[in-house]
């Protein structure tokens, strides 16, 4: 959940494009974000401390990057998601 959820109750499209952020984090890293956390400290992680999940340091430059706007904490600040679709597209064709 992202910190506007949690802090809030707040919800909307850009909840949405954190939770893409989130899948896309475990596809990347084959493992289920926050485990081994229980929700309390999840909770307090994002909220009393603003941690997020690690991105792996091979990680390439565009998905980083687009990963971290998925999941940027200010949720005025992520893309929506016509633009993550668009840059996903990108990378994919860059794949050939």
């Amino acid at each position: 959940m992202p910190a506007e959820l949690l802090e809030r109750g707040w919800m909307g499209k850009a909840t949405d494009v954190y939770s893409l952020g989130v899948l896309l984090w475990e596809m990347l890293t084959g493992d289920r974000a926050w485990c081994g956390y229980r929700v309390p400290q999840i909770i307090h992680s994002k909220v009393n401390l603003s941690q997020e999940l690690p991105l792996p340091e091979d990680c390439p430059a565009d998905f980083s990057d687009l990963l971290r706007a998925c999941m940027h904490r200010d949720h005025a600040q992520r893309p929506d998601i016509d633009a993550v679709l668009s840059r996903i597209g990108a990378m994919l064709e860059d794949l050939g």
